[in-house]
């Protein structure tokens, strides 16, 4: 990229579209490469939420799994592009879609993609309720993080009235979304509309919350295959200074379908301490599925 007043005027045109002062504004850091080659970054206090290492565990699984790296993704809600950019730059050969629904979010986006020549990034700036899914089309893996929650304030406004008509809709949504992917790498949080005064379940344990959602994913179709949190993982007697994810093992994934395994579940899930993050946001399951 050329260094000189093409490369300012992109910053100064990035950050006002960055800090647009909307709900999910000031909500994602850039990609190193982006930011390396711009000298721009916009901090996020990663101890309450963070998405560098949820990208670095989803690649790490994936490379595990053998997806195939010329493969259709999608990034559900993609904000202003993190998880979109970083894969299509990490993978130069796969087709990504970025669905955001903010219009300067989405424009964001698009003078990045512009900007650093990842051609086969493609950017639907309007809004995708559950009726509209089937025109996104369909996708080798699809990442839904923290979007489905927002239903009724962010889409599908007539659907979501209030907590009560959360879980049908949700189990609806779910069981649609079967249709748009093989592959789901899915997050949700725990309040409606991020709103702590509407907790989705009731005042219940990370477990039994886990358990909810997983029924609901297993009840519309979906296999279960990996769970992981935000925790510190120790590596040679070193913890890392920041998280990292790490997996449910299968023993402790047992216990989320039989009782003879659920002491492994509680015991493996106290391990992970998920009452030290200062939020919500760590607490919540990173789960991928596919299509049952």
């Amino acid at each position: 990229m050329d260094l000189s007043t093409e490369r300012r005027q992109l910053v100064r045109e990035l950050q006002a579209l960055y800090a647009d002062k909307s709900k999910h504004s000031v909500y994602q850091s850039l990609p190193e490469f982006i930011a390396d080659e711009l000298g721009l970054q916009f901090n996020i206090d990663e101890k309450w939420r963070g998405d560098a290492i949820r990208l670095r565990y989803i690649l790490r699984y994936a490379e595990r799994m053998g997806w195939v790296r010329d493969g259709a993704w999608c990034d559900f809600g993609a904000n202003t592009g993190f998880f979109s950019l970083s894969l299509a730059h990490e993978m130069p050969h796969a087709d990504v879609l970025a669905i955001e629904a903010n219009v300067n979010h989405a424009r964001f986006v698009k003078k990045l993609a512009r900007a650093f020549k990842l051609q086969r990034l493609r950017i639907l700036d309007r809004g995708i309720g559950r009726n509209q899914l089937d025109s996104i089309g369909r996708h080798d893996f699809l990442l839904h993080l923290n979007v489905l929650h927002h239903a009724g304030a962010d889409f599908d406004f007539d659907q979501v009235k209030n907590v009560t008509d959360f879980p049908a809709y949700a189990r609806n949504y779910l069981s649609s979304l079967r249709l748009q992917t093989n592959h789901l790498v899915f997050q949700m949080g725990w309040n409606l509309w991020g709103n702590k005064e509407q907790p989705i379940f009731p005042a219940i344990d990370d477990v039994v919350k886990l358990k909810i959602l997983v029924s609901w994913l297993v009840d519309t179709g979906w296999k279960i295959e990996d769970i992981a949190y935000a925790t510190h993982v120790d590596h040679n007697g070193e913890c890392f200074p920041s998280l990292d994810y790490k997996p449910v093992s299968a023993i402790a994934v047992a216990g989320l379908f039989d009782q003879n395994f659920e002491c492994a579940l509680y015991e493996e899930m106290a391990d992970f301490r998920l009452y030290e993050h200062p939020g919500e946001f760590y607490r919540r399951p990173l789960i991928i599925c596919r299509v049952a």
